[in-house]
């Protein structure tokens, strides 16, 4: 019979399919025999961005093709698992990405069929997902930074990738926290948040923008096509070895989306609660609670006042080898080792509460939540902290005293609260005088008499040791390049500790009001916000206009 005809050719392939149902079948018991998992890449929605993870050439190779990416693990087929010098490139280029390989058995067959689809992978999908962003990168912003139309002049003429690049150089050599885009009828605002505080850096025009913007949704992995919804995203970007995370949000607005980009840094040391300005009665407060075996810590205050921060010190206080911390976040801001981390996943249910209920079973003796936002996660959080567990998390409130009625409007009844809660620390973050250029100057009279009326406020042993008639001069900033003229680097943080001892426990079990709770705390000893602001003021550390900024 010849080969050109068709019922010859419908037969090759009947007898194809058959030859590869038993390779496939052969494989799969390959891979219990090495006791590895299975894939069949035939009909697998393979992506073509985790497939250009791995170079074609080092695939061939290793006869190896990537197929399936879930935040930093990168799961991989195999032919041959013995080809291991293959292997160790392969994961060697996985970790340059940060990401780990999670090995699968697969046939030939699909070997070869992976191999294929590459050459449907195009130029724009074989783009590093990290933008990589050079030390000349950043030496070229900072000598422009000074002449910010000069640099508007060379973005005019830059490539989009170049713009993008020169953005987040400018936003990791001014040691940014965020980037915001804000389109307008006209222009197009780009500022940074530093230290806090939103400083206009440049502008684009209207054009510009739409290219930039599709470039970043294309890298955060967002919908292009999309403009009239909010949508998130996330990419990363590499510059003088360290990795940034980028959390990119999307909003809708009547000149097109705004963008704000949260940079964090991988690398970020975990500061030290002494660093974040915890100290006095206010740390020991904190250390007698964090000594315990069971019991609810909560770190409260408005977005971006250092909360996280707070639960990552308190967390490196605690980690050690014969404590099992267990967290669960969204997003995970920094890794810690030694400490079992996982990220909620609405797209898989994995919820704060979901993630709780299994947390309890994995034998924790500390479990951190991200945040408590409902009726479902404080329940199953207080109660944690009842079996046998030391739970922290963190809640947004103005002060310590109004986590307890929010916790009640969540459905909490007062003597869980009375008996699970240890303490609440509420905080803000203003920003420290630049030691670079700080000067010292007179103090006013309206500045003692505020001063005055505040420290008198204050427990009598801290009171009695400030003698303000000897204080004649407070610190401020003067200005220079290193604080970009602002007089401030760097942030500190102010901090009100409520310890709830038994005199505490019995009035919230017994339904107290806030201004009760309040009226106890400050009797016992509890420092407030301000208070804690003007004795950073008088140690030369802020000045009186940062905590009047920040808590008024």
């Amino acid at each position: 019979m010849p080969k050109e005809d068709p019922q010859y050719s419908s037969f090759l392939g009947v007898l194809k399919t058959i030859n590869r149902g038993a390779e496939e079948r052969e494989t799969q018991i390959k891979a219990l025999t090495l006791g590895m998992s299975y894939v069949n890449l035939f009909g697998y929605p393979l992506d073509l961005q985790v497939l250009s993870i791995i170079p074609e050439e080092l695939s061939r190779e290793g006869q190896a093709i990537p197929f399936f990416r879930k935040d930093n693990i990168l799961k991989v087929g195999l032919v041959n698992p013995q080809h291991l010098a293959s292997r160790q490139k392969i994961e060697k280029a996985a970790h340059q990405k940060d990401l780990k390989v999670n090995w699968s058995l697969i046939s030939l067959s699909s070997f070869l069929y992976g191999l294929e689809l590459y050459k449907k992978v195009s130029v724009d999908e074989t783009i590093s997902e990290d933008i990589e962003v050079e030390m000349e990168d950043i030496s070229d912003f900072e000598n422009k930074i000074h002449n910010l139309s000069d640099l508007k002049k060379d973005l005019e003429k830059m490539a989009t990738t170049d713009i993008v690049k020169v953005i987040f150089a400018g936003a990791i050599f001014s040691k940014a926290s965020d980037v915001h885009i804000e389109p307008g009828d006209k222009k197009v605002n780009i500022r940074y948040r530093i230290d806090g505080v939103l400083h206009d850096v440049l502008h684009l025009k209207p054009e510009t923008y739409k290219i930039v913007l599709s470039r970043i949704k294309f890298l955060a992995k967002m919908k292009i096509n999309i403009t009239n919804v909010p949508q998130d995203g996330k990419f990363s970007i590499r510059s003088l070895n360290r990795r940034f995370d980028i959390r990119v949000s999307g909003l809708p607005t009547p000149y097109g989306e705004s963008l704000v980009m949260r940079l964090l840094d991988q690398q970020q040391r975990v500061l030290s609660l002494e660093e974040m300005g915890l100290m006095g009665k206010a740390l020991d407060d904190v250390e007698k609670a964090i000594t315990k075996t069971n019991g609810m810590i909560l770190s409260t205050g408005p977005t971006g006042s250092g909360k996280t921060t707070t639960l990552y010190a308190l967390l490196g206080r605690l980690n050690t080898e014969d404590r099992k911390i267990i967290t669960i976040e969204d997003p995970i801001e920094y890794k810690l080792p030694g400490v079992s981390q996982s990220q909620v996943d609405p797209d898989t249910e994995y919820t704060f509460a979901n993630g709780l209920r299994s947390i309890v079973r994995q034998d924790p003796d500390i479990i951190m939540v991200g945040e408590i936002r409902d009726h479902e996660t404080a329940d199953i959080t207080i109660n944690a902290a009842l079996t046998g567990h030391l739970v922290f998390s963190t809640l947004h409130t103005n002060d310590a005293v109004g986590a307890i009625p929010r916790l009640a409007d969540m459905g909490i009844a007062s003597f869980l609260l009375a008996s699970g809660l240890s303490v609440v620390v509420a905080q803000r973050l203003v920003r420290r005088i630049c030691e670079e250029c700080a000067v010292e100057r007179e103090i006013t009279p309206d500045e003692i008499e505020k001063i005055q009326k505040i420290v008198n406020g204050l427990p009598a042993e801290i009171k009695n040791k400030i003698d303000l008639a000897k204080f004649h001069n407070l610190r401020e900033g003067g200005g220079c390049s290193v604080c970009n003229n602002t007089g401030y680097k760097g942030r500190i943080g102010l901090f009100e500790v409520l310890l709830i001892g038994n005199e505490m426990k019995k009035i919230i079990h017994d339904g107290a009001s806030d201004r009760g709770i309040k009226e106890l705390a400050l009797k016992e000893g509890m420092i407030t916000m301000e208070e804690d602001g003007i004795l950073k003021v008088l140690d030369g550390m802020t000045t009186l206009k940062e905590v009047g900024r920040v808590v008024s």
